[in-house]
């Protein structure tokens, strides 16, 4: 297992994909590295956050603030703006996933176009994401769900993210979150750093020993 040193220190100056199951402690894994990088800015997509008894309990253990995309198509305007005037060392997208979801039910699955939109929106988020990381030596931090992969393994795992492939050539490293009966166990699949860098690919977390509270008393 990875120590608490690699985990944070890994991740600054990067945009980190981060995915796994529903309620799996994702969101809340999120939330809690507010703390341990300083004020940060979450933006949230997905519906079952914004407005919600949920959402409203999260946001009282963010340190930094939350901010509710009303048009996810527009994130990555928001992106842009946002980000270009601020002093914050974490951003956190929650999540591409809902981004996706959002241009299939405006355009429906059958749309020629639907996959033409993904595809642009997707490189143009994480476009921002690690300009953002780069320039700023902070973690931008991209959180998607869970798909189930039925052929070859994805990067050594039977479960891919539910994310276009060409908006993953901008991410720097990818972590997959899993359950491990009571654990919940946080893998790094993937870490781009240059060669005389520190590179976390192989290593895992048990966020038991990382200072998180135990997930299962959140879900997230």
């Amino acid at each position: 297992m990875g120590s608490v040193r690699d985990f944070t220190r890994g991740l600054r100056g990067k945009l980190v994909l981060l995915y796994g199951l529903p309620m799996v402690g994702k969101t809340w894994l999120s939330v809690q590295l507010t703390h341990k990088f300083g004020d940060g800015i979450l933006f949230w997509v997905d519906e079952n956050l914004k407005g919600t008894e949920y959402g409203k309990w999260l946001k009282t253990k963010v340190k930094g603030r939350v901010v509710e995309v009303a048009n996810p198509l527009s994130l990555d305007r928001l992106l842009y703006k946002v980000l270009h005037d601020t002093d914050a060392k974490y951003v956190v997208v929650d999540s591409i996933t809902g981004v996706m979801e959002y241009i299939m039910s405006k355009e429906g699955p059958e749309s020629p176009r639907v996959i033409l939109r993904m595809s642009r929106h997707a490189v143009a988020i994480t476009h921002e994401l690690a300009k953002f990381a780069h320039e700023r030596g902070a973690c931008s931090l991209l959180v998607a769900h869970e798909t189930p992969t039925f052929e070859q393994p994805w990067l050594g795992v039977n479960a891919r993210p539910s994310f276009l492939s060409k908006g993953l050539k901008n991410v720097d490293m990818v972590l997959y979150l899993r359950k491990d009966g009571d654990k919940r166990i946080l893998r790094c699949l993937l870490d781009r750093s240059p060669p005389t860098g520190e590179n976390l690919t192989n290593l895992e977390w048990d966020l038991s020993q990382v200072g998180l509270p135990k997930l299962e008393e959140v879900g997230a």
